[in-house]
This record gives structure tokens, C-alpha cells and sequence, in this order.
């Protein structure tokens, strides 16, 4: 079994289901609703804009598998629950982009970076609460961007703290998918991905220079 996968539940790299993303077309829904090639909100991180960005796999997908999820709690009231290792963005200082980190590794006072309806811009919330629950399913998408909004929350489709380089490892996949959907007239949902659930190789640790 490759290392960081999901099968295994003390090392899950996941959002547990109910977790809420936008749907351009279908609005608020939950994550195990995705389908692929749907577009999912997210923030540009170079401006904090939002943005869309195209879903088109899972590296994981049990609704089976009892897990443990870190649950953030901000200063609205927002939660998220994540797993330990997965990868989101804290505010960094006034004018510089946002840093990547495990959430595991998040503590109170830090802000995590919101999407804001009436600005249409980022906001920063402080981390208010911290605490661990299990729960059962495991799900983890792959975007285009690397990136999406999960509960309104920016998070990264990866582990770890290496946002760049996870994200410059899954070029490959990327570039494959763009061919598939190009040659084959999209992929059947109806059908399992035969890369769904293969890629565990981008949960493993990556060093930055």
C-alpha cells in the first residue's frame, strides 16, 4: 500500500463528507457530490480574488473508513474539519502571500483565509478553537489550481507545507487529464477513473529547498 493513503485512518489525508464547496453551476454542495470536470470555487493567491478551478480526480474516496479530523473553529463561528497532515494557508504578514502548512500544525490566533461575499475579496479570521473528532468517509479532491474553498475556507489539495512543489509534482496528472478530456469527449461518471484513488504519491512529504 503506497505511504499516506487513506486506507489507513491514523495518516488520512481528507475532508470528512458534508463538507461544503461551491459548485459554479450547482451552487453550495457537498463534497462527495463532486462530479469530474465540475468547477469549484477558490481564491487566486497571488490577489486573494475568487476564482473558479476545475476538479478532475480524487486521491481519495472511502465512505467507509473512520478517520480523525482536526476541527478549526474561526472567529465567525466557521469550522473545518481536516485531516492532521492535509495541507491549508494562514495568513502571512500584511502584503505577503499566504503559507502553507499542515493543519495539524495550526494554533489559535493564526488566520486562516476566508472567502468574502460582500468584498469579493479574501478575509483573514483568527483560529479560535482547537480540538480532534473521528468520524466515518474519507474524501480528497485534486483541482487544477491546487487549491478550493472547503467550508469557505482556503485549503490545498495536498500534504504538508510545500504548497509549489506538491502542486509542480501533480503537473503530469494535470497535463494527462487535459489530453483524456481533449481525445475522449470527457470522463464517464458513471464509471470508475481508473487514476481515482492512484495517486498517493502527492501526500507524500515534500521537502522545499
Amino acid at each position: 500500500m503506497p505511504p499516506f493513503c487513506c486506507s489507513s485512518p491514523a495518516i488520512a489525508i481528507c475532508f470528512p463528507p458534508g463538507t461544503l464547496v461551491t459548485s459554479r453551476t450547482r451552487g453550495e454542495i457537498e463534497i462527495q457530490e463532486l462530479t469530474r470536470g465540475e468547477e469549484i470555487l477558490t481564491l487566486d493567491a497571488k490577489n486573494g480574488a475568487p476564482k473558479w478551478t476545475e476538479f478532475y480526480t480524487w486521491t481519495h474516496k472511502d465512505a467507509n473508513i473512520m478517520a480523525d479530523f482536526v476541527v478549526l473553529i474561526v472567529s465567525d463561528g466557521k469550522e473545518l474539519l481536516i485531516s492532521n497532515d492535509h495541507q491549508l494557508f494562514v495568513a502571512g504578514e500584511q502584503g505577503k502571500l499566504p503559507i502553507a502548512k499542515k493543519a495539524g500544525d495550526v494554533k489559535i490566533g493564526e488566520e486562516l483565509l476566508l472567502a468574502d461575499p460582500d468584498s469579493g475579496h479574501v478575509k483573514r479570521m483568527e483560529v479560535v478553537e482547537i480540538s480532534v473528532t473521528e468520524l466515518r468517509g474519507v474524501y480528497a479532491p485534486l483541482t487544477m489550481s491546487g487549491t478550493f474553498l472547503a467550508n469557505g475556507i482556503l485549503v490545498g489539495c495536498y500534504l504538508g507545507g510545500a504548497h509549489k512543489e506538491a502542486h509542480l509534482s501533480a503537473a503530469p496528472l494535470r497535463a494527462w487529464y487535459r489530453l483524456k478530456r481533449r481525445g475522449g469527449g470527457g470522463i464517464k461518471q458513471d464509471k470508475k477513473d481508473p487514476s481515482e484513488g492512484r495517486w498517493s504519491f502527492l501526500h507524500r512529504p515534500v521537502m522545499a529547498n
